[in-house]
């Protein structure tokens, strides 16, 4: 009865809604009308507002839903620096309401409607509420699972605070489906037997619900490593940037203020409690190697094969590898067709990070959670190539609108280890330009156009892991 809706229901309801007729009334009951009722009605609610709207019958949209679903989506923000912890308790419980969880946060950077998704279903379910708010019911059972005296009570509202998260979850989810594949332009039925629908004004497949999930692996991988398996941080919220830490009648300090900026970003995937955080940290290059500036832990496998491996390069560094094995640009791009000039040698670069990098003023950035700055967000396991670059692009147009809305300037994350202790500071990065930000693709794309013979290839492999299957085929596929 809590649980949240599987995959295929979604499609299942989705169909009948979608192919009801125009002035049909929706019904539904389960036991005793409330969860997966609520549910239900949220979905068929959503579906009915996307199709009005779609037809054009403004009349008979609910002004709310108007107003929901024509805004612009903004990230989940955090109140103000408060000197009063009785101020930050009642903020971090509105924080809550408004469904500010660290599985919702990583479900947003994510998904490239993330945004649009939870502020239109948001509203759908504050309109479904007479019965039964989720959001209120996640926040209430949060509350008893914390307070809850034995081990029985706690095993029992966790329970259902994970369920209900995870159906909170899944509504987003279905929420920014909606929004990137557009099936409430569906109503035939018909399907093509492999997980597509057609659409009804178009006649082109649409991919079902449960077939866009599957595709997405980093969206299970999120459930499985904040909710499952650590539900407590699934449903935790990030009070860093929430307090003063140099006492509550002086001024707020440099750091006081980085917080509060840092808790109160904007971006989609730069979004609160996250950090750009400087890739070339104090003790990533190994001392046993030679040094080549910009190219940590450059080696070749053996003598007389060419390949060879290295940590995340800064621009300049990458060039110093080409030109370490011997690349040359060629005297013209359109010599390398032909296969002559000094350019004829070719190489491959595989860039296996799975996390969304960037680079500012030529050094690479990696994305991190406020909370912690030293570890990978692991949370993306599986995450695709073509979704990881999606995020990429995200991150550098966020990094560009903090910087212009900044002065020019963005606060990065960097690491330095005095007497050996790796201790992290804040720092404003000038940037003047828009092309001083760029994503490794268009590093890459940059030296293609210059007349390198560079193929470059993103297989995101997660750390600490063996590689996929598909990862090893798509290695073969490219250096075969």
């Amino acid at each position: 009865d809590e649980r949240s809706p599987k995959l295929i229901d979604f499609d299942i309801l989705m169909r009948y809604c979608s192919g009801a007729p125009h002035d049909a009334a929706l019904i539904f009951n389960c036991q005793m009308g409330r969860g997966r009722t609520t549910t239900a009605m949220i979905v068929a609610t959503f579906l009915k507002v996307r199709s009005l709207l779609h037809l054009g019958d403004l009349d008979l949209v609910p002004e709310w839903a108007a107003e929901a679903f024509t805004s612009q989506a903004s990230p989940l923000q955090s109140p103000p620096f408060t000197q009063s912890p009785a101020k930050e308790d009642s903020a971090n419980a509105e924080r809550l309401k408004r469904g500010d969880f660290s599985l919702v946060r990583s479900l947003l950077r994510v998904l490239e409607k993330g945004p649009e998704g939870k502020l239109q279903m948001d509203a759908v379910i504050d309109a479904c509420a007479s019965f039964q708010n989720l959001r209120e019911s996640i926040v209430t059972y949060r509350d008893r699972f914390l307070k809850a005296v034995t081990e029985t009570q706690r095993e029992n509202f966790q329970r259902v605070v994970v369920d209900y998260l995870e159906r909170y979850f899944m509504l987003i989810t279905f929420g920014a489906y909606l929004i990137t594949v557009a099936p409430d332009r569906q109503g035939s039925g018909e399907s093509d037997g492999a997980g597509h629908d057609a659409d009804r004004h178009t006649g082109e497949a649409q991919p079902s619900f449960k077939l866009w999930v599957s595709s997405r692996h980093e969206l299970y991988s999120i459930c499985e490593r904040l909710l499952w398996r650590n539900p407590l941080t699934a449903m935790e919220v990030d009070t860093r940037g929430g307090r003063h830490t140099s006492g509550a009648d002086a001024a707020p300090s440099e750091e006081d203020e980085n917080a509060s900026f840092i808790a109160n970003r904007v971006g989609y995937v730069l979004g609160p409690h996250t950090v750009i955080k400087e890739d070339h940290f104090p003790g990533l290059h190994s001392s046993i190697l030679p040094t080549l500036e910009g190219a940590p832990n450059f080696r070749q496998a053996c003598e007389g094969l060419p390949v060879f491996g290295l940590a995340i390069p800064t621009e300049s560094g990458i060039r110093r590898v080409l030109d370490q094995t011997g690349i040359r640009p060629a005297k013209e791009p359109s010599s390398l067709e032909r296969g002559g000039g000094v350019g004829k040698r070719r190489v491959m670069w595989f860039n296996m990070r799975e996390e969304p990098v960037v680079y500012i003023n030529g050094r690479p950035y990696v994305l991190r959670e406020h909370s912690r700055p030293f570890k990978n967000m692991q949370e993306y396991s599986r995450i695709s190539t073509s979704r990881v670059e999606s995020m990429e692009k995200r991150l550098k147009e966020d990094v560009l609108a903090e910087s212009r809305s900044s002065g020019g300037s963005i606060l990065v994350t960097r690491e330095h280890a005095p007497d050996g202790v790796r201790v992290i500071h804040d720092d404003w990065e000038r940037v003047d330009t828009e092309d001083a930000v760029c994503t490794p693709s268009e590093i890459f794309s940059s030296l293609q156009r210059e007349g390198y013979p560079i193929e470059y290839a993103r297989i995101p492999v997660t750390d600490g892991r063996a590689p996929q299957l598909s990862d090893v085929d798509a290695i073969v596929a490219q250096a075969a």
